[in-house]
């Protein structure tokens, strides 16, 4: 869509969101259906990598301290639901000529 300042409207771009927990993190639940309902510009999730940069261990980051392996399933699966949620819904495929 194109928006205008004209009408009041401007693109919306969530940044660097992200929770280290899935048991009383009720804001990422509800940030989630925030973007699934309403058409914004894009998002992008902190961190992806597992470790600080002082060598720590990173609880927010998608991934482990080795860099390969998933920290948190759930998390993943939430954020490929949200990336499917806003994907604009294609055409129904054309109906294919019934033969005679």
């Amino acid at each position: 869509p194109m928006y205008s300042a004209l009408h009041g409207e401007a693109p919306v771009w969530l940044g660097e969101f992200g929770t280290g927990r899935l048991q009383g993190a009720k804001w990422w639940t509800y940030i989630l259906r925030y973007l699934k309902e309403r058409e914004v510009a894009g998002w992008a999730y902190w961190p992806v990598n597992g470790e600080k940069s002082n060598g720590k261990n990173e609880q927010y980051g998608l991934l482990k301290k080795d860099h390969k392996t998933i920290r948190d399933p759930w998390k993943v699966q939430d954020l490929q639901d949200l990336i499917i949620a806003m994907q604009p819904h294609a055409a129904a495929p054309p109906r294919a000529a019934a033969w005679r």
